[in-house]
This record gives C-alpha cells, structure tokens and sequence, in this order.
C-alpha cells in the first residue's frame, strides 16, 4: 500500500546494483490520484471495477508477466479480510460527495488490534477517522490527503507501518511493532512497566511454532 523509493546505481559494462545506505524510509500518498487514470499503490483499491483493478496492477510492471487469475484471488482475499483496506473505504464512504479538502487520519496510539482497550490504557478515539483540513495530529499518525501531488514519510513506530507496507505478509492487517507494547510478565501474565523492544518483537514474530501457521517464515 505504501511505496520504496531509492536510487539505482548503475556501472558501465555491470548489471544495476541496489544500494541501501543509511535510514531506510517508506512512504505513501493520496487517497486519490493527482493526475487522473493514474491510480498507484493504495489509490488502485478505491477503483470500483474490480476488472479494471486487476488489469492496472498487472500492467504496472510491463517486465513481468503476472497471472491475472492470482492477482484478482489475492484483491478479492484483501478486500474481504484485511482490516485496512475495510476501514479507508468505509471512512471514504462516510465522506459527503462535495467535500475534497479532508484528510484520512491512522491514529498512532490506536487501539492494538485484537485487544481489550483497557489492557494498554487507550484512548476511545477510533482508528481512522476522516477529518477536515486544518485540525492538528501527533506527529506519528498516518495523515493521507485526498488529492496531492507529494509523499509522506511513514513512521517505523506506527503499529500499522508492516501491514501497510507487506500487506501480503500481514493479510487480515495486523500490527506491528511499537514503541509502547509492555513485556508481560511470563510467570502471571500480567503487564509490566518494561517496554519491548524491536528486537525481541521481531523475534518473537519470526519464531517457529508447532501449529502456527507463520506469514513471514513462508
């Protein structure tokens, strides 16, 4: 749903190299596209044929013969689980016809998905909310704009930042990590004060169990 942007590095007489240096950013867009029939990453769900969805996200590498069968099978299965895609399209349906200048709001200290309210203390505003233009944000919500012509970076710390960048890694959408999960304690299972970090997140994820069937090992 979001993009990778980088510079290519090539060499006369070398095949291209991909070269990563330093921060590694990802970023997104509008909701909508600046120019029309120009629909990219996220602005290709918000097309209403589902035909024509298929057919842009085949023809958008012209390298790559794609299988379009697959391609409307994995569209149809994103479309009916993952909980992102649900929500920005409810929250654009809630928008009045005549209304442009809103922006569509993911909340950094959203709810974790699955989970009580009360178990991190969350507040009770919803996860996305449609706002109009000029109401302020916390600096690590996901704010997308209806229609513009510029990218915004993506927080690492936003629990949906995985979800949104592999949403065939994170199917139904759900969250990653974030900086404010507590450790729970093994032994009671109670919260603690200690936070977990990326690392041991990441670990935790990655970990091979029996009966589990694991996204991101396959």
């Amino acid at each position: 749903m979001t993009s990778f942007r980088s510079k290519l590095v090539v060499h006369k007489g070398f095949m291209p190299t991909f070269k990563v240096q330093g921060q590694v950013y990802h970023v997104a867009g509008s909701l909508f596209p600046y120019h029309p029939d120009d629909h990219k990453f996220l602005q290709i769900y918000f097309i209403s044929s589902p035909d024509a969805k298929v057919s842009i996200r085949c023809n958008i590498n012209s390298r790559e013969i794609l299988d379009s069968v697959l391609m409307r099978s994995l569209q149809d299965m994103l479309n009916t689980h993952n909980r992102h895609v649900k929500s920005f399209k409810t929250a654009i349906e809630s928008v009045l016809s005549n209304v442009t200048d809103y922006k569509l709001v993911i909340h950094f200290n959203k709810v974790p998905n699955g989970e009580h309210r009360g178990r991190y203390n969350a507040p009770s505003t919803s996860e996305v909310a449609v706002t109009i233009t000029g109401q302020q944000f916390d600096k690590r919500d996901i704010v997308l704009r209806c229609r513009d012509d510029n990218l915004q970076i993506i927080s690492e710390l936003h629990r949906s930042f995985d979800s949104l960048q592999y949403p065939l890694m994170f199917p139904y959408g759900e969250d990653g990590y974030s900086i404010d999960i507590p450790q729970v304690d093994p032994v009671t299972r109670v919260p603690t004060q200690e936070k977990v970090s990326c690392m041991n997140y990441y670990y935790y994820r990655i970990m091979e169990r029996q009966n589990n069937s694991n996204h991101l090992l396959r």
